[in-house]
C-alpha cells in the first residue's frame, strides 16, 4: 500500500524530477520559494494567489486484468496514524550533469486496517483506464494524503492462474 508523494515529496518532484517538469512548474515554485522565504507553511499556498497544481498517474491495462487488480484505497478511511514516511529514491532526468544520481521523494506507505475501503475494476478492460490524484494543492491541510489516492494491488481468490496483469502508467502534472 503507497502513495507515491507525500506533500513535499510532490513538491520535490516538481523541483527535481525533470527541467521540463520544473519549467511547466515555475510560477508554483516561485510562490512556494517565496512562502518558505517567509516562514509561512506551505499549506498556506492554497490562499496565496498562485494557481491551484496537482500530480496525477494515469493507469491503463494493455490487456483484461483479471489477476491482482490495482486497487485504491478510499481516504477516508485512512487514519493519520496509518502513514508511514517513506523516501524513495528517483533518478534525475535529463539532466547530464546529474546523470546515474538520485533524489530523495518523500512517499507514503500504509499500515493495514480491516476498517480501510478499497475499490477497483472487476476485470478492467485497456478502455477502461484509471486516473489516480497523487497531489492537489487545494487540498493540503485537509488530511495526511493531501489529494493523494493510496493504492496496492489486491489478490482475488481464485485467479491465482490468471495472467499476470501489464499496464502502461504516466504520471502528469496539472496547473490551472
Amino acid at each position: 500500500i503507497h502513495l507515491d508523494y507525500s506533500p513535499a515529496g510532490a513538491r520535490t518532484h516538481i523541483r527535481c524530477f525533470h527541467p521540463g517538469l520544473t519549467a511547466a512548474a515555475a510560477q508554483v515554485i516561485e510562490i512556494e520559494d517565496q512562502l518558505g522565504r517567509n516562514n509561512q507553511p506551505m499549506s498556506s499556498y492554497k490562499t496565496s494567489g498562485g494557481p491551484r497544481w496537482a500530480l496525477f498517474s494515469i493507469w491503463r491495462p494493455l490487456k483484461p486484468v483479471l489477476r491482482d487488480p490495482l486497487a485504491l484505497g478510499d481516504q477516508r478511511t485512512f487514519l493519520p496514524k496509518d502513514y508511514l514516511p517513506v523516501n524513495v529514491k528517483t533518478p534525475y532526468l535529463g539532466q547530464p550533469s546529474l546523470e546515474g544520481q538520485t533524489h530523495d521523494t518523500p512517499s507514503y506507505l500504509a499500515r493495514y486496517s480491516d476498517g480501510h475501503q478499497w475499490y477497483w475494476i472487476q476485470g478492467q478492460k485497456p478502455e477502461e483506464v484509471l486516473v489516480i490524484g497523487l497531489f492537489d494543492s487545494s487540498m493540503e491541510g485537509v488530511n495526511t494524503a493531501s489529494g493523494g489516492t493510496l493504492h496496492s494491488s489486491v489478490e482475488l481468490e481464485g485467479a491465482e492462474g490468471e495472467q499476470a496483469r501489464e499496464s502502461l502508467e504516466l504520471r502528469c502534472l496539472a496547473v490551472w
